[in-house]
């Protein structure tokens, strides 16, 4: 490459220009700041386990047991209807086609 092509590109062939792009000062904060951590914010504040929705918990004695009960009928609702399914299909394949 001769010294126009490097002028076209902005390139030199010192590293100078990254030297000057890497040595800005550190960020650091007055030294009279001093960090206030918020007071009223606390990890237990902020937990699954105290959350709610409307008046009660999520993880409430009254909650979980619907969701349980809820769990156990589509379990049992999706096991009938798979059985049933299965044996109309049965039947339909014991059907001649003749």
């Amino acid at each position: 490459m001769d010294s126009g092509t490097e002028d076209v590109l902005g390139m030199e062939k010192s590293t100078d220009w990254v030297w000057d792009w890497s040595s800005r000062p550190d960020l650091t904060p007055p030294k009279d700041w001093r960090f206030r951590h918020p007071t009223g914010l606390t990890n237990r504040a902020l937990s699954i386990r105290n959350a709610k929705v409307g008046n009660t918990g999520i993880f409430s004695r009254g909650v979980l047991c619907t969701f349980i009960v809820t769990n156990i009928l589509s379990l049992l609702l999706g096991a009938g209807l798979g059985y049933w399914l299965s044996k109309k299909t049965v039947v339909l394949q014991l059907v001649p086609l003749d």
